[in-house]
């Protein structure tokens, strides 16, 4: 929790204090502020370190997996809608005449810069996309691979149980 300084609050409420040691407290409190809004949004819901990417991706938990597929659609849908702003902007900037010429003559808002940013935004929300299907199937096989391990392990438990009561164990008795 961010809480100014009492030292600099007092400075501040006091009503004998010099105008040097106002501004300086109002300094204190407005990097005490500054500090706690930055902390704040550091980070944003939906958000993953590259650490925790790096340990989602290593991990065998269909749970993890379907995070991390989730995390690649949240990124797609960002790209998407993205690189159709960038197209939308290349599309009315075809439309405009250069208003901002730069030494070889041309407008610094060319739509060809829009174009391929949009076409890059879209390139990567493809991959993005790709990988959230490639996560949620590897989820999914997870999850069936441990079923099938349940399965096979019911299975040779009750085989175990069946063979100790069968015609073998009455012969040893």
């Amino acid at each position: 929790m961010c809480v100014a300084d009492d030292g600099a609050l007092n400075l501040l409420f006091r009503s004998n204090a010099k105008a040097g040691e106002l501004s300086i407290g109002w300094t204190v409190v407005a990097f005490t502020l500054l500090g706690c809004s930055v902390s704040v949004a550091a980070k944003k819901p939906g958000t993953l370190s590259r650490k925790e990417l790096k340990n989602l991706a290593a991990s065998k938990n269909p749970a993890d997996q379907q995070q991390l597929a989730e995390y690649y659609k949240d990124k797609a849908r960002g790209l998407t809608t993205k690189s159709e702003e960038f197209a939308k902007q290349a599309e009315i900037l075809a439309t405009q005449p250069a208003t901002i010429e730069s030494k070889q003559g041309i407008s610094c808002n060319c739509p060809s810069h829009f174009r391929y940013f949009s076409k890059l935004y879209a390139q990567e929300a493809a991959e993005a996309k790709a990988e959230a299907e490639r996560r949620e199937r590897l989820a999914q096989d997870i999850q069936s691979k441990r079923r099938r391990q349940k399965i096979n392990e019911q299975a040779n438990l009750s085989c175990r149980i069946g063979s100790a009561s069968g015609p073998i164990a009455q012969r040893r008795a």
